[in-house]
This record gives structure tokens, C-alpha cells and sequence, in this order.
């Protein structure tokens, strides 16, 4: 992935940054500052939330989420509801809720078994790493219910999975084996991770698929994909690498990308972080070259445009465990959660071009997240794996 200048806070930093923001004295380049962390930092991070008021946990809380309130209100007569800096706050509170323990600078800590009690009872997990391969035949094999080793003696090459991965490694005379095509899909609530024949990385985000040969043998490397996909492409000059989403066909020597063809998005959209590509464009053959940071969009009438200073953190925040928004529609925002969280959403009257801005963990209760957009009067009723928007 393309690298990204860190902020990094000591813990003496960022306590000043909660004290002068719990304080309304944070300045604005500040405020920068502590969003900009906050964007970077992974759960393990946000797992210790540092200040150094000395008051009552229950009373910080208390006060952090009234002030995330305040500002909200502030902003109600906006199209644009935005998950900036200062809402960070209310993440905080409600990870505390799914039992992470807070620690603070004097030491004090509130108990798992207490933040344990006041997780609600009608909740949805987040989802997790898991996949289905289906072979020849169509045997189906559930990569997420297996140990780790080999994952099947049915195949020409050996399939080995450890943790959230499966490898194909090839023996002394794998490559003259029958040739076989394998696919591997991630349901909704899933995602995963493949080493193709070639040595080449893919991870599939929730309700995708890559579907490819266990040997690359002739003169290119093609696979078919659907949903969201990560490709880290192994250099072979001889032999191309090409990826079909039904609409593009993306061709590339040796490169990093990602792509995203999910049938109920309005586009279909490839985006460069390393190398270069040719994007093309199935119907009416045109074609554009990507260089690093630029994108690839085809509309559902099948018009491709090339887009320049793409923000590459929000394209591959589903892979750093993330939802992120820049100005999305309300729409789309349900459209990742239902792929997440296994949901169906229902939309009666809500404002569905409603537009978002924000970061939000992917290892919340599906609740937790519900809470957030709540603070923007986003109405809504969950009835078992039925999401309903409400006016």
C-alpha cells in the first residue's frame, strides 16, 4: 500500500490534546493534529485512550458525550454529516461499551466485567476472516470452519491455509499437473486472504470472489472477480496479469491495486497505489493507463473516467479495518454495512443521497456503529438481520 506520513503521539502529547479539547482550548491546527492521529491509529491503539483529568471515568464520559452532542446540533442545518476529530470521542465511549478497558495517565481503570454489562443485548458482531473455496465439481469447502495445513487432497497443487490465508504452493511437478480453476468467495460478514499459483497477494473484502487457475501456463495470468478485491501482483514481464470484473479488464506486469465492481454500487471503480496499469473498458475497447494515485470510475452506462488525487486511505480502509467516508451517500454507507454485518437494509422515505464524512472501526458492534450515526438523526430499526431507515 502507498505510503502515508504517521503521526505519532507520545502519551504526554496527546494527553495535552484530550485535556485542552475536553476544555474547548484545543486550536485548530491542533485539532488537526489529534484528527490526523486518530485517522492513523489501529484498535490496539485505541484501546488506551490517554488524558489527564483527574475526574471520575463515568464523569468524563459523560461530559465527552455531551460535547460530541452539542457540536452535532451545531451542525444539523448541514447536508454533510461529518465524523471528525471531536467525534473520535464518541468511538472512544462506545468501544468502552464493547468492553475495552481505558487507561489513563493517573492509572485509574474501569473494569472489563462493568463496560461488559452495558452491551446491548440485540446486537450484531462484526465480521470476521473466513471464505469458501469451491472446486471442481463444486465442492465446497468453509476455509473459516478448518485448522490450519493442507486444505485438501483433491487438488493438482497443494493448498496450505494458516490463520486468515490459504497459499498454493507448487511441488517438483506441480506445474506439469492438470490444470484446474478454483474459486474462493467471502459470503457477507467475511474476508479473506489467497497466494495465487504465481506468488501473487489477494485479499477479498465481504461478499467478493477471485476466481483462477491453479497454474499460470500460457501467455497471461487472468482471473474474474466480483465485490472488492486487493491485488499485490507478482513481476512477470514474459507473462501479463489480468483482471476481469465483467465491465474492465485490468492489465499489469507487477503491481499493487485495488478494485471494486459491487453490483448495487453505482460505479465500478480501479485504483493504483503501486506501478502501473491498463484499464479497459469491455464494450466500447478504450482504454486508459493508471499511474500511482489516480482511478479508474465506470458508471452503470458503462462511461469510464480516469479521477487524479485519489484518497488512498479511503479506498483501502476496508483492508486497514475501517469504514471511511468522503462525502458518501447515506446509501452507500448501508451498502458496506450490509456486506459487513450480514444485514438486509430497507430504506422507508429516509434521505438515501444524504452525504457522510468519517472513519469508523470495522471491529464495532454493528450497535455501536448504529449509535454513531444516531448522533446525526439517522432513525433506523433493526428487526433481527432486517435494517430499516427510517424518516
Amino acid at each position: 500500500m502507498a505510503d502515508f506520513k504517521k503521526v505519532v503521539l507520545s502519551k504526554e502529547e496527546l494527553a495535552v490534546l484530550a485535556d485542552k479539547y475536553l476544555n474547548n482550548q484545543a486550536t485548530e491546527e491542533e485539532a488537526k493534529l489529534l484528527h490526523a492521529w486518530y485517522q492513523q491509529t489501529d484498535e490496539e491503539e485505541l484501546a488506551l485512550v490517554i488524558t489527564t483529568q483527574t475526574m471520575p471515568v463515568d464523569k468524563l464520559e459523560e461530559e465527552m458525550l455531551d460535547d460530541v452532542k452539542k457540536r452535532i446540533r451545531a451542525d444539523k442545518h448541514k447536508k454533510v454529516f461529518r465524523i471528525n476529530w471531536w467525534q473520535a470521542a464518541a468511538v472512544f465511549i462506545l468501544l468502552l461499551g464493547a468492553g475495552v478497558t481505558y487507561t489513563w495517565l493517573n492509572n485509574t481503570s474501569k473494569p472489563l466485567a462493568e463496560a461488559e454489562k452495558n452491551k446491548p443485548v440485540n446486537d450484531i458482531a462484526p465480521g470476521k476472516n473466513g471464505a469458501i473455496l469451491t472446486l471442481p465439481g463444486n465442492k465446497e469447502i468453509v476455509l473459516d470452519e478448518m485448522g490450519n495445513g493442507k486444505v485438501t487432497t483433491e487438488s493438482p497443487v497443494s493448498i496450505v491455509k494458516e490463520g486468515d490465508a490459504i497459499t498454493y504452493v507448487f511441488g517438483a511437478s506441480a506445474a506439469n499437473e492438470k490444470v484446474e480453476y478454483h474459486t474462493v468467495s467471502t459470503p457477507r460478514s467475511r474476508q479473506f486472504k489467497i497466494k495465487l499459483p504465481d506468488g501473487t497477494e489477494v485479499m477479498l473484502d465481504a461478499a467478493s470472489s477471485v476466481y483462477f487457475p491453479t497454474a499460470f501456463t500460457g501467455k497471461e495470468r487472468r482471473v474474474q472477480v466480483t465485490g472488492q478485491v486487493y491485488f499485490n501482483v507478482t513481476r512477470d514481464v514474459t507473462r501479463p496479469f489480468i483482471v476481469d470484473n465483467g465491465e474492465m479488464e485490468v492489465e499489469v506486469l507487477g503491481t499493487e491495486f485495488n478494485i471494486c465492481s459491487y453490483t448495487e454500487e453505482e460505479q465500478k471503480m480501479v485504483t493504483l497505489l503501486h506501478g502501473s496499469v491498463k484499464v479497459s473498458n469491455r464494450e466500447n475497447k478504450k482504454t486508459n493507463v493508471l499511474l500511482p494515485g489516480q482511478q479508474a470510475k465506470m458508471d452503470r452506462a458503462n462511461n469510464m473516467a480516469v479521477l487524479t488525487g485519489v484518497d488512498l486511505q479511503e479506498v483501502m480502509a476496508w483492508k486497514d479495518g475501517a469504514f471511511q467516508f468522503n462525502d458518501t451517500k447515506l446509501s452507500t454507507v448501508m451498502n458496506a454495512l450490509s456486506r459487513w454485518y450480514d444485514v438486509d437494509i430497507v430504506f422507508k422515505n429516509a434521505n438515501a443521497d444524504r452525504l457522510f464524512n468519517g472513519r469508523i472501526s470495522r471491529s464495532l458492534h454493528l450497535n455501536q456503529v448504529l449509535e454513531i450515526l444516531k448522533f446525526s438523526d439517522v432513525n433506523f430499526e433493526l428487526d433481527g438481520k432486517k435494517l430499516i431507515l427510517l424518516p
